[in-house]
Protein backbone atom coordinates (compact mmCIF):
# COMPACT_ATOMS: atom_id res chain seq x y z
CA UNK A 1 0.00 0.00 0.00
CA UNK A 2 1.37 3.41 -0.94
CA UNK A 3 1.51 5.78 2.00
CA UNK A 4 0.19 9.27 1.35
CA UNK A 5 1.90 12.37 2.82
CA UNK A 6 -0.40 12.62 5.85
CA UNK A 7 -1.48 9.02 6.39
CA UNK A 8 -2.42 8.41 10.01
CA UNK A 9 -2.19 4.63 9.97
CA UNK A 10 -0.51 1.78 8.11
CA UNK A 11 -0.84 -1.98 8.23
CA UNK A 12 0.83 -3.41 11.28
CA UNK A 13 2.54 -1.31 13.92
CA UNK A 14 2.74 2.45 13.38
CA UNK A 15 6.13 3.61 12.19
CA UNK A 16 8.01 6.65 13.47
CA UNK A 17 7.56 8.18 10.02
CA UNK A 18 3.78 7.83 10.31
CA UNK A 19 3.85 9.31 13.82
CA UNK A 20 5.79 12.28 12.47
CA UNK A 21 3.39 12.95 9.61
CA UNK A 22 0.44 12.60 11.97
CA UNK A 23 1.96 15.18 14.30
CA UNK A 24 2.63 17.45 11.33
CA UNK A 25 -0.99 17.14 10.26
CA UNK A 26 -2.28 18.13 13.71
CA UNK A 27 0.19 21.03 13.87
CA UNK A 28 -1.23 22.27 10.57
CA UNK A 29 -4.76 21.99 11.99
CA UNK A 30 -3.78 23.90 15.15
CA UNK A 31 -2.07 26.71 13.25
CA UNK A 32 -4.95 27.06 10.79
CA UNK A 33 -7.52 27.05 13.62
CA UNK A 34 -5.62 29.77 15.50
CA UNK A 35 -5.45 31.91 12.35
CA UNK A 36 -9.20 31.45 11.78
CA UNK A 37 -9.96 32.42 15.38
CA UNK A 38 -7.64 35.41 15.14
CA UNK A 39 -9.41 36.63 12.02
CA UNK A 40 -12.79 36.30 13.75
CA UNK A 41 -11.49 38.43 16.63
CA UNK A 42 -9.90 41.24 14.57
CA UNK A 43 -12.42 41.26 11.72
CA UNK A 44 -13.96 44.70 11.15
CA UNK A 45 -17.43 44.55 9.65
CA UNK A 46 -17.41 48.36 9.74
CA UNK A 47 -14.54 48.46 7.24
CA UNK A 48 -15.70 45.48 5.16
CA UNK A 49 -19.37 46.51 4.89
CA UNK A 50 -19.42 50.28 5.21
CA UNK A 51 -16.11 51.24 3.59
CA UNK A 52 -15.05 48.60 1.06
CA UNK A 53 -18.50 47.27 0.23
CA UNK A 54 -20.24 50.63 0.08
CA UNK A 55 -17.52 52.25 -2.05
CA UNK A 56 -17.55 49.39 -4.55
CA UNK A 57 -21.34 49.54 -4.91
CA UNK A 58 -21.41 53.36 -5.08
CA UNK A 59 -18.80 53.35 -7.85
CA UNK A 60 -20.74 50.83 -9.96
CA UNK A 61 -24.17 52.49 -9.68
CA UNK A 62 -22.76 56.03 -9.72
CA UNK A 63 -24.66 57.10 -6.62
CA UNK A 64 -25.13 56.28 -2.95
CA UNK A 65 -26.28 52.67 -3.34
CA UNK A 66 -27.76 52.64 0.14
CA UNK A 67 -30.06 55.57 -0.61
CA UNK A 68 -30.74 54.75 -4.25
CA UNK A 69 -34.42 54.29 -5.08
CA UNK A 70 -34.75 51.24 -7.34
CA UNK A 71 -37.29 51.01 -10.14
CA UNK A 72 -38.80 47.54 -9.72
CA UNK A 73 -40.19 47.72 -13.28
CA UNK A 74 -36.70 48.08 -14.79
CA UNK A 75 -35.05 44.70 -15.33
CA UNK A 76 -31.72 46.26 -16.35
CA UNK A 77 -31.38 48.55 -13.33
CA UNK A 78 -32.30 45.68 -11.01
CA UNK A 79 -29.68 43.42 -12.61
CA UNK A 80 -27.00 46.11 -12.40
CA UNK A 81 -27.78 46.73 -8.74
CA UNK A 82 -27.67 42.99 -7.99
CA UNK A 83 -24.24 42.71 -9.61
CA UNK A 84 -23.08 45.77 -7.67
CA UNK A 85 -24.37 44.22 -4.43
CA UNK A 86 -22.57 40.96 -5.25
CA UNK A 87 -19.24 42.68 -5.88
CA UNK A 88 -19.72 44.86 -2.80
CA UNK A 89 -20.15 41.73 -0.68
CA UNK A 90 -16.79 40.28 -1.82
CA UNK A 91 -14.87 41.22 1.32
CA UNK A 92 -17.68 40.98 3.86
CA UNK A 93 -17.77 38.35 6.62
CA UNK A 94 -20.46 36.45 4.69
CA UNK A 95 -18.25 36.05 1.62
CA UNK A 96 -14.54 36.54 2.41
CA UNK A 97 -14.09 32.79 2.92
CA UNK A 98 -14.55 32.44 -0.85
CA UNK A 99 -10.81 33.17 -1.13
CA UNK A 100 -10.15 29.93 0.76
CA UNK A 101 -11.48 28.16 -2.33
CA UNK A 102 -8.48 29.19 -4.43
CA UNK A 103 -6.47 26.23 -3.10
CA UNK A 104 -9.08 23.52 -3.86
CA UNK A 105 -9.57 25.00 -7.34
CA UNK A 106 -5.83 24.93 -7.94
CA UNK A 107 -5.71 21.31 -6.83
CA UNK A 108 -8.59 20.47 -9.16
CA UNK A 109 -6.58 21.67 -12.15
CA UNK A 110 -4.68 18.38 -12.09
CA UNK A 111 -7.72 16.46 -13.39
CA UNK A 112 -9.25 19.02 -15.77
CA UNK A 113 -8.48 22.40 -17.27
CA UNK A 114 -8.80 25.49 -15.09
CA UNK A 115 -11.62 26.85 -17.24
CA UNK A 116 -13.62 23.62 -16.98
CA UNK A 117 -13.04 23.65 -13.24
CA UNK A 118 -14.31 27.23 -12.99
CA UNK A 119 -17.25 26.35 -15.23
CA UNK A 120 -18.42 23.52 -12.98
CA UNK A 121 -18.03 25.76 -9.92
CA UNK A 122 -20.05 28.54 -11.59
CA UNK A 123 -22.80 26.03 -12.45
CA UNK A 124 -23.06 25.02 -8.78
CA UNK A 125 -23.31 28.67 -7.73
CA UNK A 126 -25.97 29.41 -10.35
CA UNK A 127 -28.04 26.40 -9.30
CA UNK A 128 -28.20 27.37 -5.61
CA UNK A 129 -28.36 31.17 -5.86
CA UNK A 130 -30.78 31.13 -8.82
CA UNK A 131 -33.11 28.69 -7.04
CA UNK A 132 -32.95 30.83 -3.90
CA UNK A 133 -33.88 33.90 -5.95
CA UNK A 134 -36.92 32.15 -7.44
CA UNK A 135 -38.08 30.76 -4.08
CA UNK A 136 -37.47 34.10 -2.37
CA UNK A 137 -39.50 35.95 -4.98
CA UNK A 138 -42.41 33.57 -4.44
CA UNK A 139 -42.20 33.74 -0.63
CA UNK A 140 -41.82 37.51 -0.52
CA UNK A 141 -41.54 39.06 2.92
CA UNK A 142 -41.92 35.60 4.50
CA UNK A 143 -38.29 34.97 3.61
CA UNK A 144 -36.37 34.85 6.94
CA UNK A 145 -33.50 36.98 5.63
CA UNK A 146 -35.95 39.84 5.00
CA UNK A 147 -37.72 39.43 8.35
CA UNK A 148 -37.09 42.21 10.86
CA UNK A 149 -38.57 40.31 13.83
CA UNK A 150 -36.42 38.98 16.66
CA UNK A 151 -36.19 35.74 18.59
CA UNK A 152 -36.60 35.80 22.41
CA UNK A 153 -32.94 34.98 22.93
CA UNK A 154 -30.49 37.29 24.68
CA UNK A 155 -31.62 40.84 24.04
CA UNK A 156 -33.53 39.79 20.93
CA UNK A 157 -31.68 37.94 18.18
CA UNK A 158 -32.83 39.05 14.69
CA UNK A 159 -34.36 36.22 12.69
CA UNK A 160 -32.26 37.16 9.64
CA UNK A 161 -29.06 36.77 11.69
CA UNK A 162 -30.30 33.48 13.12
CA UNK A 163 -30.57 32.22 9.55
CA UNK A 164 -27.09 33.55 8.81
CA UNK A 165 -25.61 31.86 11.89
CA UNK A 166 -27.24 28.54 11.03
CA UNK A 167 -26.05 28.58 7.41
CA UNK A 168 -22.51 29.82 7.98
CA UNK A 169 -21.77 27.65 11.01
CA UNK A 170 -22.95 24.66 8.98
CA UNK A 171 -20.73 25.70 6.07
CA UNK A 172 -17.84 26.23 8.47
CA UNK A 173 -18.16 22.68 9.77
CA UNK A 174 -18.09 21.38 6.18
CA UNK A 175 -14.95 23.39 5.38
CA UNK A 176 -13.19 22.16 8.52
CA UNK A 177 -14.18 18.57 7.68
CA UNK A 178 -12.78 19.14 4.18
CA UNK A 179 -9.45 20.23 5.64
CA UNK A 180 -9.32 17.29 8.06
CA UNK A 181 -9.99 14.71 5.38
CA UNK A 182 -7.44 16.41 3.10
CA UNK A 183 -4.90 15.69 5.85
CA UNK A 184 -6.40 12.19 6.18
CA UNK A 185 -7.37 12.76 9.79
CA UNK A 186 -11.00 12.02 8.91
CA UNK A 187 -12.34 9.73 6.17
CA UNK A 188 -13.90 11.11 3.02
CA UNK A 189 -17.25 9.37 2.34
CA UNK A 190 -17.36 11.06 -1.08
CA UNK A 191 -13.95 9.77 -2.19
CA UNK A 192 -15.38 7.25 -4.67
CA UNK A 193 -17.77 9.83 -6.10
CA UNK A 194 -14.90 12.30 -6.62
CA UNK A 195 -12.71 9.60 -8.15
CA UNK A 196 -15.39 8.53 -10.67
CA UNK A 197 -16.56 12.09 -11.38
CA UNK A 198 -13.71 14.65 -11.08
CA UNK A 199 -16.13 17.41 -12.10
CA UNK A 200 -18.18 16.92 -8.94
CA UNK A 201 -15.55 18.47 -6.65
CA UNK A 202 -15.61 21.97 -8.27
CA UNK A 203 -19.37 21.59 -8.77
CA UNK A 204 -19.79 20.77 -5.07
CA UNK A 205 -17.57 23.71 -4.18
CA UNK A 206 -19.88 25.90 -6.26
CA UNK A 207 -22.89 24.55 -4.35
CA UNK A 208 -21.21 25.53 -1.08
CA UNK A 209 -20.39 29.03 -2.35
CA UNK A 210 -23.96 29.35 -3.61
CA UNK A 211 -25.13 28.69 -0.05
CA UNK A 212 -23.27 31.86 1.01
CA UNK A 213 -26.15 33.68 -0.67
CA UNK A 214 -28.73 31.91 1.49
CA UNK A 215 -27.04 33.12 4.67
CA UNK A 216 -26.18 36.62 3.49
CA UNK A 217 -27.63 39.43 5.68
CA UNK A 218 -25.66 42.19 3.85
CA UNK A 219 -27.80 45.33 3.60
CA UNK A 220 -27.34 45.94 -0.13
CA UNK A 221 -28.09 42.30 -0.89
CA UNK A 222 -31.33 42.50 1.08
CA UNK A 223 -32.22 45.65 -0.86
CA UNK A 224 -31.58 43.88 -4.19
CA UNK A 225 -33.69 40.93 -3.04
CA UNK A 226 -36.51 43.18 -1.89
CA UNK A 227 -36.54 44.87 -5.30
CA UNK A 228 -36.85 41.48 -7.03
CA UNK A 229 -39.75 40.58 -4.75
CA UNK A 230 -41.55 43.87 -5.47
CA UNK A 231 -41.17 43.17 -9.20
CA UNK A 232 -43.00 39.89 -8.53
CA UNK A 233 -41.30 38.02 -11.39
CA UNK A 234 -39.66 34.72 -10.29
CA UNK A 235 -37.53 34.69 -13.46
CA UNK A 236 -36.20 38.15 -12.67
CA UNK A 237 -35.62 37.18 -9.04
CA UNK A 238 -33.75 34.04 -10.02
CA UNK A 239 -31.63 35.86 -12.61
CA UNK A 240 -30.81 38.78 -10.32
CA UNK A 241 -29.75 36.63 -7.37
CA UNK A 242 -27.87 34.19 -9.63
CA UNK A 243 -25.82 37.02 -11.12
CA UNK A 244 -25.28 38.38 -7.62
CA UNK A 245 -23.89 34.96 -6.67
CA UNK A 246 -21.48 34.92 -9.61
CA UNK A 247 -20.37 38.48 -8.81
CA UNK A 248 -19.31 37.27 -5.36
CA UNK A 249 -16.51 35.19 -6.88
CA UNK A 250 -15.32 37.56 -9.61
CA UNK A 251 -12.40 39.04 -7.69
CA UNK A 252 -11.42 35.60 -6.37
CA UNK A 253 -11.36 34.26 -9.94
CA UNK A 254 -9.18 37.18 -11.05
CA UNK A 255 -6.75 36.44 -8.22
CA UNK A 256 -6.69 32.77 -9.21
CA UNK A 257 -6.07 33.58 -12.88
CA UNK A 258 -3.31 35.97 -11.85
CA UNK A 259 -1.62 33.26 -9.80
CA UNK A 260 -1.89 30.70 -12.59
CA UNK A 261 -1.09 32.84 -15.65
CA UNK A 262 0.34 36.25 -14.69
CA UNK A 263 3.21 34.61 -12.80
CA UNK A 264 4.35 32.83 -15.94
CA UNK A 265 3.64 29.44 -14.39
CA UNK A 266 5.98 30.02 -11.44
CA UNK A 267 3.19 29.64 -8.89
CA UNK A 268 2.03 26.39 -10.44
CA UNK A 269 5.59 25.02 -10.58
CA UNK A 270 6.18 26.00 -6.94
CA UNK A 271 2.95 24.31 -5.89
CA UNK A 272 3.68 21.06 -7.73
CA UNK A 273 7.37 20.88 -6.77
CA UNK A 274 6.53 19.16 -3.47
CA UNK A 275 3.79 16.48 -3.47
CA UNK A 276 2.53 17.47 -0.02
CA UNK A 277 2.53 21.22 -0.69
CA UNK A 278 -0.89 21.30 -2.36
CA UNK A 279 -2.24 19.16 0.50
CA UNK A 280 -1.03 21.64 3.10
CA UNK A 281 -2.14 24.62 1.01
CA UNK A 282 -5.65 23.23 0.63
CA UNK A 283 -6.01 22.07 4.24
CA UNK A 284 -4.81 25.33 5.77
CA UNK A 285 -6.99 27.52 3.55
CA UNK A 286 -10.26 25.66 4.09
CA UNK A 287 -9.71 25.14 7.83
CA UNK A 288 -8.94 28.84 8.31
CA UNK A 289 -12.12 29.72 6.42
CA UNK A 290 -14.21 27.15 8.27
CA UNK A 291 -13.05 28.18 11.73
CA UNK A 292 -13.64 31.83 10.84
CA UNK A 293 -17.24 31.07 9.85
CA UNK A 294 -17.87 29.03 13.00
CA UNK A 295 -16.28 31.56 15.37
CA UNK A 296 -17.62 34.72 13.74
CA UNK A 297 -21.19 33.66 12.95
CA UNK A 298 -21.61 31.13 15.74
CA UNK A 299 -19.95 33.08 18.58
CA UNK A 300 -19.06 36.68 17.80
CA UNK A 301 -22.28 37.83 16.12
CA UNK A 302 -24.54 36.27 18.82
CA UNK A 303 -22.35 37.90 21.50
CA UNK A 304 -23.50 41.33 20.26
CA UNK A 305 -26.96 40.31 21.43
CA UNK A 306 -25.77 39.04 24.82
CA UNK A 307 -25.81 35.40 23.72
CA UNK A 308 -22.57 34.13 25.16
CA UNK A 309 -19.29 36.04 24.91
CA UNK A 310 -16.56 36.32 22.31
CA UNK A 311 -13.57 38.70 22.25
CA UNK A 312 -13.47 41.20 19.44
CA UNK A 313 -11.80 44.46 18.50
CA UNK A 314 -13.87 47.60 17.91
CA UNK A 315 -12.84 50.06 15.21
CA UNK A 316 -15.42 52.72 15.92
Amino acid sequence: MTETPYSTSVAGSASSSTDTTQRQAWIIVLIAALVGLGLAIVWSFEVADHVLGANIANTIVGADAKELVLDSSSLLSGIIFSIAAGLAATFTACNCVVFSCIAPLTAGKSTMSLWRTLGWMALGILLISGSYGIIGTLLGEKLPILNNDTLPIGKGYPIRLAQSSLIFVGLGIIFVWWGLHTLQILPNPLAKLFARNPWFKPFGLGLLIGCFTIGRPFGLFRKAFSNAIVAGDPFFGGLAIALQGLSNILIMVLVLLGLMYATGGRFERWLSANPSRITRFTAISVIVGGIFFIAYWGLRVPSYYEIGWFPHMSYR
